[in-house]
């Protein structure tokens, strides 16, 4: 059948509409006479259209915010089990191959527990820095656990040690922006790990949750502890302090991994950011906490 085109008008002062509908076959074109109150659908086709245009960025935004659900990790199909004893040599070669990196023996590891343990080492390590620091969290919160670690890295800074930090965008919310000036003015090179862009919207949930420092290229601290309050009084937390080489090679590495989703932080910036930037940080700002 064809397909009618309808346009709907009122007679000023006569109150009567006319509705010309014209087929998109050869056909001629019909007219047909309607009520007074009959609805123009003229304007009703324009409110469709309003209505498309307005549903369908929220449509595309909440596709986007889906798209953050999806788990790039990898599966685990089937059990596996284990070929050789521990005491055997071929079983370092076939957890390396599972783990992925391969095994380092000479190391010393001190297994710390809780913020009262962890942070008074990770300070004092820090303190006795000769030669580089490189140092990465997911959460930095102000308050005495952010103060102390910002002004041992500025300290360091000053005295001319190369210091190499990384934020995460979102966990460093509540960092106050006198520590970011401080540590900056004293010579840290500052980054925040994947800030937010209207062209990255579908990655803002893919967030650095490492807590890494590494010292002089001989010390790690790997852990779940973050530098916030919470890690000292209420979170049940855990870190490994590792003196190794190889292990501190093979953390750097992965350091510089992230340092290249990462954007060099500096005030001038942030206050020019463009205008696209701060409305993405407003519309973010509910579920900010949540991500």
């Amino acid at each position: 059948m064809p397909i009618l085109h309808v346009v709907a008008c009122l007679w000023a002062g006569v109150g009567e509409a006319t509705v010309k509908a014209r087929a998109l076959s050869r056909e001629p074109p019909v007219t047909f006479y309607l009520g007074p109150f009959a609805m123009a659908l003229t304007a009703s086709r324009r409110s469709i259209l309003w209505i498309i245009g307005i549903t369908a960025p929220g449509t595309g935004l909440i596709l986007l915010l889906i798209q953050n659900f999806k788990t790039p990790e990898k599966m685990r199909e089937r059990k596996v089990s284990h070929r050789y004893a521990i005491s055997d040599p071929r079983f370092r070669r076939e957890i390396s191959v599972l783990l992925g990196p391969a095994i380092a023996r000479g190391n010393q590891v001190t297994a710390l527990q809780n913020g009262s343990e962890i942070f008074p080492a990770m300070l004092q390590t820090i303190r006795s820095a000769q030669t580089s620091i490189t140092f990465e969290t997911f959460i930095y919160w102000s308050g005495d656990i952010g103060e102390a670690f910002s002004e041992a890295l500025s300290e360091r800074a000053r005295a001319g040690i190369p210091v190499n930090v990384i934020v995460d965008w979102f966990g460093s919310n509540r960092m106050e922006q006198t520590l970011l000036d401080k540590m900056q003015a004293a010579g840290v090179q500052l980054h925040r790990y994947r800030p937010l862009h209207w062209y990255n919207l579908d990655r803002m949930n893919n967030r650095t949750h490492r807590k890494l420092l590494v010292i002089d290229g001989a010390f790690v601290s790997v852990g779940s502890t973050n530098f916030d309050m919470r890690s000292l009084r209420l979170n049940e937390e855990a870190s490994l302090n590792i003196y190794s080489d190889d292990l501190a090679s093979r953390m750097t590495a992965v350091f510089e991994s992230d340092l290249l989703k990462a954007e060099s932080y500096s005030l001038a910036r942030w206050q020019s950011r463009p205008l696209r930037e701060k409305f993405s940080e407003r519309v973010l700002r509910p579920i900010k906490s949540q991500l």
